[in-house]
This record gives C-alpha cells, structure tokens and sequence, in this order.
C-alpha cells in the first residue's frame, strides 16, 4: 500500500511539473508573436544571398565579387592602369579652353556685390494681414499675441522679433507662455504667443506696422511657400588657384554607385572615372583630369562635373569651357543637381538656381538638413527642424519648391534618404553610441515603425525592394527589407552595388 501512494506522489509532481513547463512555453510563445516587426533575434545566414556585386576599396580595387562564395570575378586596379602606361577608353572628355584659361576671373552678367545678403528680407507685403495684441511680460519682454492669417514657423517669427537671444532660451520661454498649445506646426488662423521688447508695439498695433517686421512666407495652407530673390546667383568663371585639403573622412578613391551610373574620383591623381559592367567584366572610362584638386563631394551630370572641397561652401562646375564657381555665402549643408537647376540647402533653407539664367529662389525650413533626394518630380528633404521637442523633418517639394507637407520623425542627428517606392520610405538615422536605425515612412506621409541596427553603416542601399545593404569596416552587412540581418560577410571593401 505504501509503494502504490509514493507512485501516486511522484505522478502528481510530474503533472505539475510538466503544467508548469507547458505554461512558460505558451508564455513564451506569446511573447515572441507580439514581438514588433523588425526586432526578432537576426540569425545570421551567411552567404544566402548569391547575387554577384561591384565593390570598390581605399587600395583603388574596383572589382566584381560573388557574394555567396566571395570570388573575385575580376579586377581592375587604378594603380597599375598607370605603371603599365594604360590608356582607359575616352568618354565625354572634359578639357578647359584655352579661352577660359586667358581671363582669370570673369564674371559673366553679375555683380560682385551680388554675393552678399542672397537671403534678402522680403519686408511686410507678405504679411500685411496680421495682427498683434500686447498681452502680457515676461523676462523683461512684453508678450504678444499674433493672429497668423498665413502660417508659419515659431522660431522664425520669433527671431525676428528678438534676434540677441539664444535660440534655446527663446524656444522655452516660448512652450512656457504658450502652454498648453504646441509651438509646432502652426496654421492659417491660429494666434501664437510671442516674445518682442519693450515698447516694440503698442496697444493698438495696426496690421500695416506689423507687416513690416516680418520676412519670409508661407501659403494660404499653412505649408511654407518659395520666395524669388531679386539678385541674380552668382556664378563666376575662374581659373583654379585654391588650394585643396584632405583629411580621414575625405577617402583616396570617393566611389558614386548609384542607379544612375557608377564612378569613381581617384582623389591621389585627381581624375575622374566612370565603370561600366559588361559580361562579369570593368571597363573603366576617363572623364575628366582636375588638376591637384582634393574633392569632398561631387556630381557627374549631363557631361558636366560638380563637386565641392573641404572647408569651402562654394559649389564648383567644370565643363568644356573650364571652371566656374556657385558662390554659397553661408555654410553649405547638402545639395544635388537636376538638368540645368542646382539645389543646395544652407542657413536654414533650401535654395534653387537656374544654371543658365542664374534666376534663385528659396524656402526657409527652420534647421540644417541632412539629405536632398530627388525622386521622381519631387524633391525630398530631411531637416533637423524640432531639436526641442525631439523631432525632425522629412520635407515633400515639386521642383519649383511647392510643398506638399512633411512628415514628421523622431530627432535623429543625422538622417538620409535611402529608398522610396510606391509613396512609402525607407530612412537612416544615427542616433546614439555611433549606432543607426531603419526607419520606415507609410504612405501616409506618416512614421510607421523603427528598427535598431547594431553597426552605424555611412551608406546604405535596397536590392530590388528585398533586401537593404551596405559596407562597414570591410564587412558586408545586408539586411532584409523588415531590418533583420540576414548576411554578414567579411571582404576588403568600402562602396559596393548588388549587381
């Protein structure tokens, strides 16, 4: 009798115990289904993918690599090229004119003067319609209230009207006095809180007076609006007498793989190439000879090469006719080129120039921005605007600089544009401890989700909307779409293309 209860003991804890394993792995189970999209454990496949890439290296390697089995298809080596006295194919060679040589410094139908003050203040015709009550005092400044009949950004109004003030202090005063409501977005009919000093407005401001403070616009939407500059941009013939830095992050071979085309500007000759891939095999093509010119960043476009320099805000173009400067008064942040109209972004704005009849416009955005993608007839533009309160801007404009909205993200320090298709996107942000994220943008216009990366990757790019990539530290990282790392392959590389 007393062997039959401790059997029936043991089977009794048995029970319980296989209850309880039965309960933590439905727990588990749970858990991991309600895990976000993107965030499962990444186990690394290695060589899953077979596809066969471009990749290029700071040794001046460009070469093509299957990815799955890493073998070196084949290889060309802008070093040898020149001990074996080889001579690339010529395309669309660029060669200064001696004309252009014979007259240093000519400006063509501008002004000197005309490169001061390219962002002119547009005085009160645009806001001829405001109004303005002296309600309050704060800090020794009257607070006033402004009804905003065409919208516009806080800090920018506020600017205007206390300009000796950090930024910083301005933005808290200003959520303090306009609590609860949000200093960002403001819109056609809202009146906002503003800080001016003393005796600026009287009780009974009339709405001419107020008009005449104000620069800048926006439209009847609320959305911000391009202003025409009277003066023309200055764009200068010049013979090269600058002298160009280098330093770590300008590399020796600054390779362009893109979807548009595939170069590479060997910064050690100065000269300029670009690859094409035929049949597993390079050819490399000559573009242009730059003298002893270190370039930072650079364009080829329509046979027509632009390219920046360190610790320079000028844009520069060499064509057949030799080089010409785009002066650029203030601190340059990103710019690209389209057809016959550059774009740049600096002092806060984005700025279009028309290449041939040097006619500009601009829009001010509030913040330095990080990134300017064209895509399709649209111009996109990430903006650090919304530090404050720990936000940026991804920017939605025609060409003609027209917005059609904006979408709101969480603050990032730095933020680029890295695939769109079918309205919806795909960004990278570095945020914190060298460290980037994935973050996806639905067709709403609106932020749908984040995926933490482990590595901070410069550039990264999407594999016919399968997979996103890039190369760090000589490793090969890919992703799938969702964010969750899928190859890691170790290669000496710098810039690469899945072919």
């Amino acid at each position: 009798m007393g062997n039959v209860k401790e059997i029936f003991k043991k089977l009794i804890k048995r029970k319980i115990f296989m209850a309880v394993l039965l309960l933590f792995l439905i727990v588990v189970f749970v858990a991991v289904k309600k895990m976000p999209k993107g965030s499962e454990p990444a186990a690394v496949k290695e060589f899953s993918m077979k596809n066969d890439m471009l990749a290029g290296n700071q040794d001046g390697v460009v070469s093509i690599v299957n990815i799955a089995s890493r073998k070196q298809l084949f290889s060309l080596n802008l070093n040898k090229i020149y001990e074996k006295d080889y001579e690339p194919a010529e395309l669309n060679i660029i060669k200064s004119s001696p004309e252009a040589e014979e007259e240093p410094g000519k400006v063509e139908d501008t002004k000197p003067d005309q490169a001061n003050d390219v962002v002119k203040d547009t005085g009160g015709k645009f806001f001829s319609d405001r109004s303005v009550e002296v309600v309050g005092e704060k800090e020794g400044y009257d607070i006033v209230a402004i009804n905003i009949i065409k919208g516009d950004c806080w800090i920018k109004v506020q600017r205007k009207l206390i300009s000796d003030v950090p930024e910083f202090k301005l933005l808290k005063w200003g959520r303090e006095i306009n609590d609860p409501q949000e200093l960002h977005p403001i819109y056609v009919g809202d009146v906002r809180l503003f800080l001016a000093k003393k005796g600026t407005f009287s009780k009974n401001t009339s709405k001419t007076e107020v008009g005449n403070i104000f620069g800048g616009r926006t439209s009847e939407s609320g959305l911000p609006e391009a202003e025409e500059i009277s003066d023309q941009a200055l764009i200068e013939n010049i013979t090269w007498d600058i002298e160009t830095a280098k330093d770590s992050l300008i590399p020796d071979y600054n390779y362009s793989f893109t979807d548009k085309g595939f170069f590479v500007y060997d910064n050690v000759r100065s000269k300029l190439y670009q690859i094409f891939v035929k049949d597993n095999q390079l050819e490399l093509s000559f573009i242009a000879d730059n003298k002893d010119i270190v370039v930072k960043d650079y364009q080829f476009e329509n046979g027509i090469f632009y390219f920046t320099v360190k610790d320079d805000s000028n844009i520069y173009i060499l064509d057949g006719e030799g080089y010409k400067r785009v002066a650029v008064d203030y601190d340059l942040e990103d710019w690209t080129v389209d057809g016959n109209f550059l774009y740049y972004a600096a002092n806060k704005s984005i700025f279009k120039i028309d290449l041939k009849t040097k006619e500009q416009m601009y829009v001010y955005l509030g913040d330095k921005t990080t990134d300017i993608e064209i895509i399709g007839d649209y111009l996109y533009i990430a903006n650090k605007f919304g530090l404050t309160v720990n936000k940026s801007i991804l920017h939605k404009f025609d060409k003609n600089l027209v917005s059609y909205g904006w979408a709101e993200l969480n603050y990032a320090k730095d933020t680029k544009i890295v695939y769109e298709k079918d309205g919806e996107f795909l960004l990278k942000q570095s945020f914190r401890d060298n460290k980037d994220k994935l973050v996806y943008v639905n067709k709403d216009f609106r932020l749908s989700y984040e995926v933490s990366l482990d590595v901070s990757i410069p550039k990264l790019a999407v594999y016919n909307a399968k997979c996103v990539y890039g190369a760090y530290d000589e490793i090969l990282y890919i992703y799938d779409i969702q964010g969750v790392l899928t190859d890691r392959v170790k290669l000496n590389i710098s810039d690469i293309y899945i072919l």
